[in-house]
C-alpha cells in the first residue's frame, strides 16, 4: 500500500530592512544613525538654526524604503515686539529680531506680571501671553469713609499689589458685618468693609 507523502511548504519571509536614513534639506537626524534599521522603525529630524520644521518630525522605515515628508523652511523673523500695559521690555528695543530670539518684560513698580516673563518671535509671530496686574490703592479719604483705618500700617495712601491682603480696624462704631475686615487686592480691586 502506497502511502502518500506530505510535503509541507515552509516559506521563510525575509525581513525587510532599511539602510542609513536619507539626509533633508537645512536639516538632519536629530540622533546618531545606525547601518540598518526594522520595518517599523523610526527616526527623528530637526531642522538647522533658522529654519523651521513644516510636515512631520520623523521618518518610517517601511518594507525598506523610508517614508514621512519633511521639509524644513527658512523661518520669518519679527519686528518690535508689542507693548505690555503698565509693563516695559527689559532691554533696548530692536526693529528685527531673528525667529528664536526672546525679549524679557517686567511690570512697572506696584504691578504684578502675570504668566510667562517673555515672549518669543516664532516666524513671523510674538508669541507668549503675559499682562501686568493693576495694584490697589486705598487712601485715608476712602478709609474716613467707611469708618475704618488700617490695622498694621499708618500710611496715607497705600498701594497694595495683586493678591496683598491688609487688614482695618474700626475708628469709631463696630464692623456692619457685610464685608470682612481683612481684604485682598484683585487686579486693582479691593473692596473696603465699613463701620458703624
Amino acid at each position: 500500500m502506497n502511502v502518500p507523502s506530505l510535503f509541507f511548504a515552509v516559506h521563510f519571509i525575509e525581513p525587510t530592512y532599511c539602510g542609513r536614513p536619507p539626509g533633508i534639506e537645512n536639516g538632519d537626524t536629530r540622533y546618531w544613525t545606525s547601518r540598518w534599521y526594522y520595518h517599523g522603525d523610526t527616526v527623528e529630524y530637526t531642522c538647522n538654526h533658522k529654519y523651521i520644521l513644516l510636515g512631520q518630525s520623523h521618518k518610517t522605515c517601511y518594507d525598506g524604503n523610508w517614508i514621512g515628508d519633511i521639509r524644513c523652511f527658512k523661518a520669518v523673523g519679527c519686528g518690535t515686539p508689542p507693548p505690555l500695559d503698565f509693563g516695559d521690555v527689559q532691554s533696548s528695543v530692536k526693529n528685527n529680531y531673528d525667529h528664536g530670539e526672546r525679549v524679557e518684560y517686567s511690570c512697572q513698580s506696584h504691578y504684578t506680571l502675570d504668566g510667562q516673563t517673555h515672549k518669543t518671535c516664532s516666524n513671523g509671530q510674538w508669541t507668549g501671553d503675559m499682562r501686568c496686574l493693576r495694584p490697589c490703592t486705598v487712601t485715608l479719604d476712602d478709609m474716613r469713609r467707611n469708618n475704618i483705618g488700617l490695622k498694621y500700617k499708618p500710611d496715607s495712601k497705600i498701594y497694595s499689589p495683586h493678591k496683598d491682603f491688609l487688614e482695618f480696624n474700626c475708628t469709631t462704631g463696630s464692623p456692619d458685618g457685610r464685608l470682612a475686615m481683612r481684604q485682598q487686592c484683585i487686579d486693582g480691586v479691593m473692596l473696603l468693609p465699613s463701620c458703624q
